[in-house]
């Protein structure tokens, strides 16, 4: 609009100046408006906020209040919720003041930026309402706080022991429950037992509830002048407890006098039951009592059964028939069938006492004649077992004889057998009943079994007295042949075991041959024995005339055992008999050729000299020719052993002779020609060794001549150089003695070898050799010293002579020299070098 201003004339000048001003002033105007809502948005805003803030304030102060003032049930998880939320409005109370703080600076705020004059009276009227209600709830709060407290711990002590309470509650239901009168009567006793175990505890149960109507009176006086509390809950409780409590007592009553009654009874039942079984089974014991004195059992039971108490089994009925009455239809059948049952026992023994007593004088009788059977059916067979151990048959007839003629065993059996019918007879005509048929008949069958027992006694007997005269006799039989044959065989099996020794000479075991030859022509008569001893055997274990036949049997078939095994022995002795006796002659043969060998002996070797050599020489020689005239002999010998080892059952020394013998032929003839050949060596060497000895021996003897006689020229000699030679020669000389010796030493190393001699001969030997050596070197060794004194003195003497040579060929020089007159006419200075050239020649 400026630019416009000015660039237009006046007119619009104006025009647009006074637009401008106008849109000043209206653009004044807009902000001062938009400043004014501003300022009251904010003041309405804030007013906003304090009423907000104070409306839930408010609220919250209300629930609160109204937490404190509320009538709730007085129960541990109601009062503990409220304190939960007490406790959080509590904490937060400084919060309350702090925000009532905060909304009076907000109200002074909107009073001052409002201008209104009454905007801060009515808010803080607003306020005081808030703070009034904080401060009531501050006054109120710890008080509801620690009633809560107080009424917990009541509460709690109410709880404590409830839960063990109502689980004796329920515990005693479960057993009432369990409770009936119409089990089995002896479970009475166990029932009332736990039913007083158990509640035996109800007065502690009955203080408990008492003490807790203290508690619930307590709680309520605690809470009378605060805010109210509804205790129906605690009451209800309470009040079921007691109900509870009251209904079991009277159960546990009812319950204990029906189940004191019932037992009652049941005692006085059994009491009863067991007295009327006592005397049942007393009786029952008198009426089956077995016993071997018959007339103690007769007195026994006339006693018991004279006097009987029939209040035994009234009393009995009687509490029975009480006891019916209170049990149930089942228990009543099982009652009634004891009761019923034992009646008839009684009755039964009542009736049946006066038969047991003739039963008991008819099995008097039995067992009289039953022992006196026994014992004689244990004198048969003990007469038997004496018979099959072979006792004295004499004196078991004797015996017999004694028990059963003598004792008049059968006239005795005889009365007792009628005594025995007789109570027969009134046994079955007091039992005239039909029920008791099947007992008649059993008297009838032991009467006619006993009669039968005595019969067959009778026939016993009479077998017993035929087999003691009998079988004494063959068991004589068969003892002398067994005997007999038994005692061949030893002697038999003896002579066999005597052909078996091969130590023994050749005439004794000729002798052992023919005993056995002997022995075994009994072969047929000891055979036909074998045949009766099986026969009698038989014949006696089928008579049972031995207790044990197994063992007889045993020893027969061992016998015949050995006999059939004997029998093969003795072929197979036989057979080896006509190969021993060849073979012992070979073995008495090739003992003595080997003893014969055996003497031989080489040629011993303790030689002094040598002719002790030649005769060992010659003596080997002879024991050559000795063992060639054997040489026939072993080869006779050798050819009949292979002959004889063709056969079978030739004895294993036979080839061992004959090898040994063989082998030691061959070792001797071996041994011999050895000897003979190291002989024939040894004397070879030992006289070659003697002639060199010899040899040495001249030869020395003449060297030592010349050197005695070299000896001697040393003071007289003529040549030196012919001395030197003779002294050469002379060395060469005995040097050359040298090879005789070494000769000498292969010889000796030659015997030392072969072990030719003995120690102590080749040490001889040695001796000489070693004197030999050292005789010897002591010769060269003087040889070599005189032949080096000798060059000695002749290289002086030719040294002596040369220079005497010179000398006088210097002097004649010298004379010449002088006697010419030549020496004369030299000056002097020549006559100075001759002088020196004289003087040092000279």
């Amino acid at each position: 609009i400026e630019r416009l201003i000015l660039l237009c004339d006046d007119e619009f000048t104006t025009v647009l100046h006074n637009k401008l001003l106008f849109i000043n002033r209206r653009w004044k105007e807009i902000v001062e408006s938009v400043q004014q809502f501003k300022h009251d948005d904010s003041v309405k805003k804030k007013r906003d906020e304090f009423y907000v803030g104070r409306a839930k304030l408010l609220d919250t102060l209300d629930r609160i209040d109204r937490e404190i003032h509320d009538h709730l049930p007085c129960t541990i998880k109601t009062l503990r919720e409220q304190e939960n939320r007490l406790y959080d409005a509590q904490a937060e109370l400084d919060m309350f003041n702090q925000t009532i703080q905060m909304l009076s600076k907000l109200s002074q705020t909107i009073a001052r930026e409002s201008g209104e004059v009454n905007a801060s009276t009515e808010l803080n009227s607003l306020l005081k309402i808030c703070f009034d209600k904080l401060h009531h709830i501050q006054e109120y709060l710890p008080i509801i706080l620690k009633r809560n407290k107080i009424l917990l711990g009541y509460l709690q002590k109410f709880d404590d022991d409830l839960q063990k309470c109502q689980q004796w509650f329920n515990e005693a239901k479960q057993l009432i429950s369990q409770y009936s009168i119409q089990i089995p009567v002896k479970r009475i006793e166990d029932f009332l037992e736990q039913h007083r175990n158990f509640f035996a505890d109800m007065s502690y149960y009955q203080s408990l509830l008492e003490s807790k109507a203290k508690l619930i009176t307590t709680m309520k006086k605690s809470n009378e002048n605060l805010v109210p509390l509804n205790f129906a809950p605690v009451d209800e409780q309470y009040k079921q407890l007691v109900n509870t409590f009251e209904q079991i007592s009277h159960q546990v009553s009812y319950w204990e006098k029906e189940f004191t009654l019932h037992s009652q009874l049941w005692k006085d039942f059994h009491q009863r039951l067991k007295h009327l079984e006592e005397w049942i089974d007393q009786a029952q014991n008198i009426v089956k009592e077995k016993h071997d004195d018959y007339a103690y059992l007769i007195q026994k039971h006339k006693n018991f059964f004279q006097i009987i108490d029939d209040e035994i089994l009234h009393g009995f009925i009687k509490s029975g028939r009480e006891l019916l009455h209170i049990r149930d239809q089942i228990e009543q059948k099982d009652i009634q069938y004891l009761m019923d049952t034992l009646e008839s026992k009684w009755n039964t023994i009542i009736c049946y006492a006066p038969i047991r007593l003739l039963r008991l004088q008819y099995e008097r009788i039995e067992n009289i004649i039953i022992k006196e059977l026994k014992q004689a059916e244990d004198e048969l067979n003990d007469e038997l077992q004496q018979l099959e151990k072979q006792y004295d048959a004499t004196l078991i007839l004797r015996r017999h004889n004694e028990h059963f003629q003598l004792n008049n065993f059968q006239l005795n059996i005889e009365t007792h057998m009628k005594n025995l019918y007789s109570f027969a007879n009134d046994i079955r005509l007091k039992e005239m009943d039909n029920t008791k048929h099947y007992e008649n008949e059993q008297i009838d069958q032991r009467t006619t079994k006993l009669n039968d027992y005595w019969t067959r006694m009778q026939t016993k007997i009479d077998n017993v007295r035929k087999k003691l005269q009998t079988i004494p006799k063959k068991w004589q039989e068969f003892e002398e042949k067994f005997h007999l044959v038994e005692t061949w065989m030893t002697t038999i099996e003896r002579s066999m075991n005597d052909t078996l020794n091969m130590d023994v000479s050749f005439d004794q075991y000729k002798l052992i041959v023919n005993k056995f030859k002997s022995d075994v022509q009994q072969v047929d008569t000891i055979s036909y024995h074998v045949k009766n001893l099986s026969t009698l055997l038989d014949e006696l274990i089928e008579e049972r005339a031995t207790d044990d036949p197994t063992r007889h049997r045993q020893r027969l078939d061992g016998l015949l055992g050995r006999y059939r095994q004997l029998l093969n022995s003795i072929d197979e002795s036989s057979q080896r008999c006509t190969v021993v006796i060849p073979s012992k002659m070979i073995h008495e043969n090739s003992i003595q050729l080997n003893i014969s060998l055996t003497n031989i002996s080489n040629a011993p070797m303790n030689f002094r000299d040598l002719s002790d050599v030649r005769t060992a020489v010659q003596g080997q020689i002879r024991v050559c020719d000795v063992l060639e005239n054997f040489s026939h002999q072993v080869n006779e010998l050798v050819t009949r052993g292979n002959e004889l080892i063709k056969q079978s059952m030739v004895p294993k020394y036979v080839q061992q002779d004959i090898q040994n013998i063989q082998k030691l032929y061959n070792e001797k003839v071996q041994s011999a020609q050895d000897s003979l050949g190291r002989f024939k060596r040894l004397l070879e060497l030992w006289e070659r060794f003697d002639a060199n000895k010899r040899r040495y021996q001249q030869q020395t003897e003449r060297l030592n001549n010349e050197l005695t006689q070299l000896k001697s020229n040393q003071n007289s000699i003529v040549s030196f150089q012919h001395e030197i030679d003779n002294c050469k020669y002379l060395r060469t000389s005995y040097a050359d003695l040298k090879l005789i010796l070494d000769e000498n030493a292969q010889y000796l190393q030659t015997i030392s070898l072969n072990n030719l001699l003995p120690y102590e001969n080749l040490q001889k030997l040695k001796i000489d050799y070693d004197n030999m050596i050292e005789e010897l070197t002591e010769k060269l060794r003087i040889i070599d010293g005189i032949l080096q004194d000798l060059i000695y003195d002749n290289d002086k003497w030719t040294h002596f002579n040369n220079e005497l040579k010179r000398l006088e060929t210097l002097f004649r020089e010298i004379g010449s020299m002088f006697d010419a007159k030549m020496f004369g006419e030299r000056g002097l200075e020549e006559k100075q070098q001759i002088l020196e050239v004289t003087k040092k020649n000279i």
